[in-house]
């Protein structure tokens, strides 16, 4: 299982690290889509934080742990992968967009942002204005924040076992049924 209250009260945490960042990028990358962005993960993202809170009010007044490992710095080839990546979603969104048309390059930004959501992000801004609906932009972001957490529920109870994380798969669970329904509202 997982080391304790404060490995439970991490995982919520990081998921308000991840679904913020995702809001926090999406308003500097493309500013034209954050409303819609932040209207449909604003609930998930509230939840998370609600999940980090009660989790970390047990372990509040708990001795501080000892620093682990010092972590390096990623190197110029990670920011040379990052690039690459922005571009290839960039041109093959624009590339089915402009073959398909009606909002069909937002499939490519959903599927794309299952591997790197931050890519993602940065390829819609980098599209021409108005090159994309926003409603479907919103939920193309949407959905991989989705699924990330989702994915990180799944690991988290593969690895821990339900018996020593189920707060912390409460927390995940509870963000990913508020973005489920969000996104499911804003697709109706």
């Amino acid at each position: 299982g997982l080391g304790g209250p404060a490995d439970q009260a991490a995982v919520a945490i990081a998921s308000v690290m991840m679904i913020g960042r995702a809001v926090l990028l999406v308003a500097l990358l493309a500013p034209f889509a954050f409303r819609p962005v932040a209207a449909i993960v604003g609930p998930a993202l509230l939840v998370s934080i609600f999940a980090a809170a009660i989790l970390l009010y047990p372990i509040r007044r708990a001795p501080a742990e000892v620093a682990g490992p010092r972590v390096k710095a990623p190197g110029l080839g990670l920011a040379f992968l990052f690039a690459a990546t922005v571009a290839a979603l960039a041109l093959a969104t624009a590339w089915v967009q402009s073959r398909f048309g009606a909002g069909s390059g937002a499939v490519v930004i959903a599927v794309g942002g299952t591997a790197d959501i931050d890519a993602a992000i940065a390829a819609v801004g980098a599209l021409p204005p108005g090159s994309l609906p926003t409603r479907s932009v919103a939920l193309a972001i949407a959905a991989p924040v989705l699924f990330n957490t989702v994915f990180k529920l799944a690991l988290l109870v593969a690895i821990g076992g339900w018996r020593g994380s189920w707060r912390g798969a409460v927390a995940l669970g509870a963000a990913s049924f508020a973005l489920g329904l969000s996104i499911f509202l804003a697709a109706a």
